[in-house]
């Protein structure tokens, strides 16, 4: 348990700390929280910063509002919606600084479920496992697509785990056509399926 999911969720706080010191305290969403990780290891490891889990199964979502609680941490939201419906909010468009996700789906998805919730100058850190290669291409398509770009793909050192962390910058707003309405971006994910009108 603490090394395949703890410590595996801890990979992103050098990500953190590093947009943390330009930006001072930083707010970051968690998409597709499931039990928290990595959202709510990062936020005890970190406390300082605000932070965002977006959850659309109630079972999981009622979970972790009793953990939060539970563990009684402060500056800590569970959003039980899609990430598609609330990356339309105005208050949560384009509003966090930093974007995680782990155990979500492809990069090319998960670039489109993320990257419209990232300002310009913020990071997704996507959390993959040891077939990320395969994704990489289609990703960065997706990511461009987004107005972001891949920055590194970066083994994580857990001895007995393969395990990557996928960084790409947002550089221009995500154009408002995207997150496309829910369930699309698994369908039909953006590298495959050519122009979006």
């Amino acid at each position: 348990m603490l090394r395949r999911h703890f410590l595996d969720s801890l990979a992103g706080v050098a990500e953190l700390d590093a947009l943390a010191a330009s930006a001072g305290e930083t707010r970051v969403v968690d998409v597709g929280s499931g039990a928290g990780l990595p959202g709510l290891a990062l936020k005890i490891a970190r406390p300082q910063h605000t932070y965002t889990l977006i959850e659309s199964t109630a079972k999981r979502s009622r979970f972790l509002e009793w953990l939060i609680q539970d563990l009684a941490l402060e500056r800590v939201q569970v959003m039980a919606a899609r990430a598609e419906d609330i990356a339309r909010r105005p208050e949560a468009r384009e509003a966090f600084d930093l974007a995680l996700c782990r155990a979500l789906g492809t990069l090319a998805l998960v670039a489109e479920l993320c990257l419209p919730l990232v300002r310009p100058g913020g990071r997704l850190l996507a959390y993959k496992g040891p077939r990320v290669a395969a994704e990489v291409e289609a990703g960065a398509a997706a990511a461009a697509l987004l107005g972001a770009r891949l920055v590194e793909v970066c083994p994580v050192p857990i001895p007995g785990l393969q395990r990557h962390l996928v960084i790409f910058a947002k550089l221009t707003p995500t154009p408002a056509r995207f997150p496309r309405r829910p369930g699309m971006a698994r369908q039909r994910p953006l590298a495959a399926s050519g122009p979006v009108l």
